[in-house]
């Protein structure tokens, strides 16, 4: 397996920007399945079975949004991955998400399985919060919950944990370039998506 470097975030903390920036390191990046959020059931099962071994991960060197579902897997089995872990304060993260994905379901995974293609953002919502519709009190919970699990799990030299949205351009490439042992570049950080804070 090529990759080496996997964003272990819950989506809406900067995962395109950092993505597109670890691109103008010279690294080759993956952000998301290439097929919008529409997989195969199977592959979906494997998935959510632990496997963590796919073709995606063979022509990349980082990849972000997708290795959250499995990343203990990942640790425990790849001494040498790295992983990046996006933040934001809380609040931001909750107005963000909610107004980027507004569709609201009631769906269990059993459901979702029984319509032939599986959309990904259901089945990330399913496995990271619980639930396909989005509870403010039940996402927030499960926010704090997954960055305490990843910093209690993850070693300090295995582990960077970056936000974006409150640090300056030049202490996020810091940060960054020191964890991926490459130069600073002397250019502004890459903020992508609405309003360039994405």
């Amino acid at each position: 397996m090529r990759c080496s470097i996997f964003e272990i975030g819950l989506g809406r903390n900067g995962s395109r920007s950092i993505c597109r920036a670890v691109k103008l390191l010279g690294l080759k990046t993956r952000h998301g399945f290439d097929n919008k959020f529409e997989l195969r059931q199977d592959a979906v099962k494997k998935f959510l079975s632990g496997s963590y071994r796919f073709n995606l991960y063979n022509d990349c060197d980082y990849c972000g949004d997708i290795p959250v579902i499995h990343w203990k897997t990942l640790f425990e089995n790849e001494p040498n991955a790295k992983f990046v872990l996006p933040i934001r304060p809380i609040d931001s993260w909750i107005s963000s998400l909610l107004h980027a994905d507004t569709s609201i379901s009631n769906k269990k995974l059993e459901d979702i399985f029984n319509e032939g293609t599986v959309n990904w953002r259901h089945i990330f919502r399913l496995h990271c919060f619980g639930t396909i519709r989005y509870e403010v009190d039940l996402i927030k919970q499960k926010y704090i919950e997954h960055t305490i699990e990843v910093t209690n799990t993850i070693t300090d030299d295995r582990l960077l944990v970056l936000d974006i949205f409150s640090m300056k351009s030049k202490v996020v490439w810091q940060k960054l370039c020191w964890f991926l042992k490459t130069d600073v570049p002397d250019i502004e950080f890459p903020h992508v998506g609405k309003g360039g804070r994405a």
